[in-house]
């Protein structure tokens, strides 16, 4: 049994394509949440009960704020949480008198507590399988609540879902789960296809039917798209309802 004073930090093993990590899994922490500084404040009030919330938020931002004009005029600066230092990118030939191609970048570092603060934690795996490639849902764009009628649009919605890669396998596929005929979604407007949404219309031969989803694509969630095309894992279902019966087609 873990003692009180060991915490632990739930993980995913991560799939991937990848042919650097080939054979083997990713490792990546299972999210468990975001804290601002009010949330962090709530969880400050028991251990210093005399002190007003609003007066403990301005003393954190008015820190911040000398850290801030401290580190913009080059001071190193150890806030005891991190180490604050500055750096000049670039080089410049030795005679160079003026730095305009040269700017100041702020570097932090993990001060010693907080290096030390994982020392205990224990990781313990979440799931057995995870990949960082997969569908997960398909509805109507325009609303996530309507049916979807034919020539309609729809947002297909994944992990790593974009459409990357010159060659014919390469798009959305809608198969008829009863005659097994497929019909390809090959061109989705730039601002539409992302890794974690497609928002793209049905093609105008689809007729309405029950369709499985699949995606063929190079992305990866990596600049370096993979050196072939491979299919997502799984399929999602999709219900395409006659156009005559659409609220457009009733008016």
């Amino acid at each position: 049994m873990l003692k009180s004073s060991e915490k632990i930090v739930k993980v995913h093993l991560v799939q991937t394509s990848l042919q650097t990590v080939k054979n083997k899994s990713l490792v990546v922490p299972q999210s468990k949440g975001k804290y601002d500084i009010m949330k962090i404040v709530e969880l400050m009030k028991p251990r210093v009960p005399f002190m007003d919330v609003a007066i403990i938020i301005i003393l954190i931002r008015t820190f911040n704020e000398m850290v801030i004009e401290l580190a913009s005029e080059g001071y190193h600066i150890d806030t005891e949480l991190v180490h604050i230092r500055p750096v000049i990118t670039g080089t410049v030939p030795a005679e160079r008198t003026t730095l305009k191609a040269n700017k100041l970048k702020i570097v932090t570092l993990p001060g010693k507590s907080l290096r030390n603060c994982v020392a205990k934690t224990k990781l313990r795996v979440s799931r057995q399988e995870y990949r960082n490639r997969y569908l997960t849902d398909i509805r109507n764009a325009i609303d996530h609540n309507e049916e979807v009628f034919e020539k309609g649009y729809v947002e297909l919605k994944g992990c790593n879902l974009k459409i990357m890669g010159d060659y014919p396998e390469c798009g959305i596929w809608l198969t008829d789960a009863e005659s097994r005929v497929k019909y390809k979604v090959s061109h989705i407007g730039k601002t539409f296809n992302k890794p974690k949404s497609l928002v793209f219309k049905l093609p105008d031969e689809l007729p309405a039917g029950n369709y499985q989803v699949t995606v063929v694509t190079c992305y990866c969630g990596t600049r370096r798209l993979l050196s072939k095309p491979t299919t997502l894992p799984g399929s999602v279902r999709l219900e395409v309802l006659p156009f005559s019966k659409s609220n457009i087609a009733l008016q």
